[in-house]
């Protein structure tokens, strides 16, 4: 496992701690809660992609390129997360590295 430091993975620990996370594919689709950004993993599948997007309109997916989502919520095959905090999603949207991530919807 190599050690991935960078904003994105400090804000989502911050996320993680104050609760404004929704943990899941299922989880996201189902909860009425306003997601303002959602972080995939590079091995989910396109049709839980597909499915996110729609159950979100107008929300943000950024995926993890080189890495699995796992390692840095510290949770075993999680495919997904979304932030409900608008001043977080807003910080990891500022602050992500085309290297480590990449946009696959700009939720307009």
């Amino acid at each position: 496992m190599q050690n991935i430091s960078d904003k994105v993975k400090t804000i989502l620990g911050f996320a993680i701690k104050a609760g404004k996370v929704i943990f899941g594919t299922d989880n996201i689709a189902a909860s009425r809660r306003k997601k303002y950004l959602t972080v995939v993993c590079r091995t989910i599948a396109k049709k839980n992609i597909v499915r996110i997007v729609a159950a979100c309109p107008g929300t943000p997916v950024i995926t993890t390129v080189n890495f699995d989502l796992g390692q840095i919520v510290h949770k075993d095959n999680c495919k997904a997360v979304a932030i409900v905090d608008q001043q977080m999603a807003n910080a990891i949207m500022n602050s992500y590295n085309n290297d480590m991530y990449h946009l696959i919807s700009e939720g307009k």
